[in-house]
């Protein structure tokens, strides 16, 4: 800063470039937002197939 009372100008000037502007967000790849079908995922067992698997005690 420059005193008011000093209207000389400064020894040294610092020049610099801005910096470059960069998108707000990143455009998602191809890969990233593929999309997964329905009947390429792994389904677990049937709920009542996985009950039937144990047996209660007969009282």
């Amino acid at each position: 800063y420059r005193k008011p009372s000093n209207n000389a100008a400064p020894r040294v000037q610092w020049v610099l470039a801005p910096p470059d502007k960069q998108p707000l967000f990143r455009p998602q790849t191809k890969m990233n937002s593929s999309v997964i079908r329905r009947a390429s995922e792994r389904r677990g067992p049937h709920p009542l197939q996985a009950l039937n698997e144990f047996h209660a005690p007969n009282f």
